[in-house]
C-alpha cells in the first residue's frame, strides 16, 4: 500500500473529525483581490483548469498564513457543473505557509457539493498520525507546495485530497493548482540567491547537475520544455502550439567595458525542417528581462552538432543571466544544446575571432585534412587591425600550426595530418598587441570512409595441381563514390561463407594459393573478397563456385540412383530457385527406373536456378556428346514458358548449347531426350552449366546426364535366346526388338546395362 492510497484510507476513517488545523490563527484581514488556479474541483467536472480572482486574507500577525474566500464562487465554469453546487455561508481554503518550502493546506471546507456530498480538501503531506506505523517523512514532504515570490503552488500531481462523507481522491492530477497572492501582501522575503559566477563559465550539459542552478521557463506553459536528453539538453515540438521556452544561466558578475565571447554548440531534430533559436541576456531570469542580443534568432537545420558565437558588451558592471531561447514554430522537431562557455572578458582592442574557418577532409584514402580560414581584419569593437602578431590553429585544444604576423584578413591554409579517421574539434584565435582573441570553431569528420565493394571476382586454375589463382576488378572509389587512390586500398581475401580471412594486406588484384592439399577427388571451393581502407572494409563480393583436382573421365554418367548424385554439384550463389535430387513418388518416377531424378524447385514466377557440374575432361573422344531428359509438363501448362538451358564452359568461355521451352516438348507429360554434340571441344576439360526458369511451372526435372564418345561403334546385339532372356527397351521404356541407332537399355535376366547402337 503506497503513502497516497494509505492516506486517502485514514481519511476516510477520520474525515467526520478532521478540522482546520488548532495552529491557524483566530484572527484574519484581508489582503486583496489575488487569483486561483482551480485544479480541484475539475477532477468531477472534466474541464481545463480555468484561472479567476477570489479574495485572499491572512493572519493578523503576519505569520505566514493565508485563506481564500469562497473560493468557487467566481469560477467561470459554474454554469457548466453537473454535479457539483454551491453551499451558502462563507467557507475558506486555509494554507500554511509559514515555511515556504513545505506549504500545506489542512483539512477544511470548500463549500461545495458533489452529488449532495459536502467537499473538504487537505494536503496529502499532513498526514494525520505522524506515528502511524507506515508513515513515510520523506514521501510526505515531496508533496508539500511552494511560496516563491507571490505564487503558492503545489505542482506534484495528487498532492491534494478531496474528502467526502463517502470516501476520499486525489486531486490535483494536472499539477497545475496555483494561488497569486495581490503584490505587497508582505509574503515572506527571497531567500538570497546564488552568488554572481566571474567568467570564463561553461556547462557541457553532459549530466543533469545544471538542473539545480539554471532556470527553465516553459513560456507557452504546454508541459513540453528543456530538460536533460544523452548528454546534452533539448526541447522538443508541440504539434499545436509554437515553441517558447527559455534556458536561462546562473548570474554572472559582468564587468562595463569588457566584451565577453559567447558559443553554444547546437544541433537539431532535422537535417531539413528548421528550428528557430536565439541567445539573448537581462539582469534577472525572467522571459521579460531578456533584452540584451547576443546572437540574434535564426533558422536552422543540421543533425550534427555547429558551434555558434555571440558577443555580449555590457553596459554597466553587474549581474546578468544569459538566455538560450528555443523558439521554432509548431510541430517541428526538436534542438540540442551542448558545450555553453562565456570566455573571460578582454578589452575592445582584442582582435575579433578568425573567420571562415573550413576543413575538408580527404576521401582518397589519406588520413588528412585541409583548413583555410581568413586572419581578423578588426578589434571586437569594429576598428581595422594594423597588424596581427599571429594567428594559432588548434585542434581538441591542442596547436598543430602558428601563423606568423599573418595580414589582418589574409587567407590562410593548413594541411592537418591525423593518426586515425574521428571526429575533431578544430579552433582558431588571434593575437595582437599582446592580447588574445575570442576563438572561432568547428567540428568536422576527419578521415575516409570504407571501400565500395571490388567486383568481378574470378577463380582460375594455376599451373600446379590444387592451387588457384584469384582475380578481381580494384575498388577505386569509397561508399559515397569518391575516388580512392590505390596505394591506400588493401584486399582480404575469405573462405567462402567464412568469418576469418585467410589472406590479410593485399595489395594488388590478384592472388595465387593453394586452394586445397588433396588433388585427387574433386571439390568445389569458393572465396569472397573485400576491399580496406583506413575508414573500414568494404561489402563482400563472391566468386562462382569453382572445381578443383582430377577432372572426371568419359563416359560421364549421372543418374542420381536413390536421389543421390554420383558427382559434385553446385548451385549458383544468385539462385532464386534451388536444384535438388530427389527420389520417386506416386506423380513421378525417374527415367530409367534407379529411384532418382534431379530438379529445380521455385517460388515465384521468374525464379531462376544455375546448377554446375565438376571438370570433366574430352581426352580421347572422336565424337564427343552431351545428352540428358527432362520431364515435360503439358497438360494444363498451354502457354506456360518456364525453360531449361544446357551450357558448356571452357577455358573461361561459356556457350549455351541447348534451350528447351519445357511444355512444348512433346504432345504429353513424360520424359524425353534432348542431345547437344560438342565435337569442338573434343580433348578439352569442360564443366556443365544447367540453368531453370520459372514461369508458372513451380518444378523442372533433370535425369540421365550423359557425355560420351558416339563414334566408339555399333554394339553387339544379341539375339534373344529361346528363352527369351535378352531383351532391349528404348530410353522410353518401350521395348524394341532389333535395336538400330541411339541409347537404349539392354536387359539379360537379371542384368541391366545402357548400350550405345551405330
Amino acid at each position: 500500500m503506497n503513502t497516497i492510497n494509505r492516506y486517502i484510507y485514514t481519511c476516510v476513517l477520520l474525515c467526520g473529525s478532521l478540522a482546520v488545523s488548532a495552529d491557524a490563527p483566530a484572527e484574519w484581514i484581508d489582503l486583496g483581490e489575488g487569483k486561483l488556479t482551480d485544479d480541484i474541483i475539475s477532477l468531477y467536472e472534466n474541464y481545463d483548469a480555468p484561472t479567476y480572482p477570489v479574495l485572499i486574507q491572512k493572519d493578523a500577525e503576519g505569520k505566514g498564513w493565508y485563506r481564500i474566500v469562497n473560493p468557487f464562487e467566481n469560477n467561470p465554469e459554474l454554469d457548466g457543473w453537473s454535479g457539483c453546487e454551491l453551499v451558502e455561508g462563507n467557507h475558506y481554503i486555509v494554507i500554511d505557509a509559514t515555511d515556504p518550502d513545505n506549504v500545506h493546506i489542512p483539512m477544511c471546507e470548500l463549500g461545495v457539493e458533489a452529488y449532495g456530498d459536502a467537499l473538504s480538501l487537505v494536503s496529502i503531506s499532513l498526514y494525520p498520525d505522524p506515528d502511524e506505523l507506515y508513515y513515510d517523512p520523506d514521501e510526505a514532504a515531496a508533496m508539500a507546495g511552494k511560496l516563491a515570490g507571490n505564487v503558492i503552488t503545489f505542482e506534484c500531481e495528487e498532492a491534494l485530497v478531496l474528502v467526502s462523507e463517502f470516501g476520499a481522491e486525489c486531486t490535483n492530477i494536472s499539477g497545475m493548482f496555483r494561488v497569486e497572492l495581490p503584490e505587497g501582501g508582505d509574503t515572506p522575503g527571497p531567500e538570497p540567491g546564488p552568488t554572481p559566477v566571474t567568467p570564463p563559465f561553461s556547462e557541457t550539459f553532459a549530466t543533469g547537475d545544471f538542473t539545480e542552478s539554471f532556470t527553465v521557463i516553459d513560456a507557452n506553459e504546454d508541459g513540453v520544455t528543456w530538460q536533460p536528453y544523452l548528454g546534452s539538453v533539448q526541447v522538443s515540438y508541440n504539434s499545436d502550439l509554437a515553441m517558447n521556452d527559455w534556458l536561462i544561466t546562473p548570474p554572472l558578475a559582468l564587468e562595463e567595458g569588457k566584451k565577453y565571447v559567447v558559443s553554444v554548440d547546437v544541433l537539431t531534430g532535422n537535417g531539413s525542417d528548421k528550428e528557430t533559436f536565439e541567445v539573448m541576456y537581462g539582469t534577472s531570469p525572467a522571459a521579460d528581462a531578456m533584452t540584451g542580443t547576443i546572437i540574434e534568432r535564426m533558422d536552422i537545420a543540421h543533425t550534427s552538432y555547429i558551434t555558434y558565437t555571440g558577443v555580449l558588451a555590457p553596459d554597466a558592471t553587474g549581474t546578468y543571466h544569459i538566455g538560450l531561447h528555443g523558439c521554432s514554430a509548431a510541430d517541428k522537431y526538436s534542438i540540442s544544446l551542448k558545450n555553453l562557455s562565456v570566455a573571460e572578458g578582454v578589452a575592445p582592442v582584442t582582435p575579433a575571432a578568425p573567420s571562415d574557418l573550413t576543413v575538408v577532409t580527404r576521401t582518397n584514402g589519406e588520413l588528412k585534412a585541409d583548413i583555410t580560414l581568413k586572419a581578423p581584419e578588426t578589434d571586437l569593437d569594429g576598428k581595422p587591425l594594423e597588424s596581427i602578431e599571429c594567428v594559432k590553429l588548434m585542434r581538441e585544444g591542442e596547436i598543430i600550426h602558428t601563423f606568423e604576423a599573418p595580414a589582418p584578413g589574409a587567407e590562410l591554409a593548413w594541411t592537418d595530418e591525423v593518426d586515425e579517421c574521428s571526429r575533431f574539434s578544430y579552433s582558431a584565435t588571434a593575437t595582437a598587441e599582446g592580447m588574445e582573441g575570442p576563438a572561432t570553431e568547428t567540428r568536422v569528420f576527419v578521415g575516409v570512409l570504407e571501400p565500395a565493394a571490388p567486383t568481378g571476382v574470378e577463380i582460375t586454375d594455376a599451373e600446379e595441381a590444387g592451387t588457384v589463382t584469384l582475380t578481381w576488378q580494384p575498388s577505386d572509389t569509397d561508399i559515397r563514390g569518391n575516388a580512392l587512390d590505390p596505394q591506400f586500398v588493401t584486399y582480404r581475401i575469405y573462405e567462402g561463407g567464412s568469418s576469418s580471412p585467410l589472406f590479410s594486406g593485399l595489395t594488388g588484384t590478384a592472388h595465387t594459393f593453394k586452394a586445397v592439399d588433396d588433388t585427387g577427388e574433386q571439390q568445389f571451393v569458393r572465396y569472397e573478397v573485400v576491399a580496406e581502407t583506413r575508414g573500414g572494409i568494404s561489402g563482400f563480393s563472391s566468386s562462382m563456385h569453382h572445381p578443383v583436382g582430377d577432372a572426371y573421365g568419359l563416359p560421364y554418367e549421372e543418374s542420381f540412383a536413390n536421389g543421390e548424385p554420383k558427382y559434385i554439384m553446385a548451385n549458383d550463389i544468385s539462385n532464386t530457385a534451388d536444384w535438388s535430387a530427389y527420389v520417386d513418388d506416386p506423380e513421378i518416377t525417374a527415367q530409367d527406373g534407379d529411384n532418382g531424378f534431379a530438379g529445380s524447385k521455385a517460388s515465384y514466377f521468374e525464379d531462376t536456378a544455375t546448377w554446375h557440374t565438376g571438370k570433366i575432361s574430352l581426352a580421347g573422344a572422336v565424337e564427343p556428346e552431351l545428352s540428358f531428359h527432362l520431364y515435360a509438363l503439358v497438360d494444363g501448362y498451354d502457354g506456360d514458358t518456364s525453360r531449361f538451358k544446357a551450357s558448356i564452359v571452357c577455358d573461361g568461355k561459356k556457350k549455351a548449347l541447348k534451350t528447351v521451352v519445357i511444355s512444348r516438348m512433346g504432345a504429353e507429360d513424360g520424359w524425353y531426350q534432348v542431345t547437344c554434340p560438342v565435337t569442338e571441344y573434343k580433348d578439352k576439360t569442360v564443366r556443365l552449366e544447367f540453368t531453370a526458369t520459372h514461369d508458372t511451372m513451380r518444378y523442372i526435372f533433370l535425369d540421365n546426364i550423359l557425355i560420351h564418345d558416339a563414334h566408339s561403334g555399333a554394339a553387339t546385339i544379341e539375339a534373344p535366346d529361346s528363352t527369351g532372356n535378352v531383351e532391349y527397351y528404348n530410353l522410353q521404356g518401350i521395348k524394341v526388338e532389333t535395336p538400330s541407332s541411339g541409347i537404349f537399355i539392354k536387359r539379360n535376366g537379371d542384368k541391366v546395362t545402357k548400350i550405345t547402337v551405330k
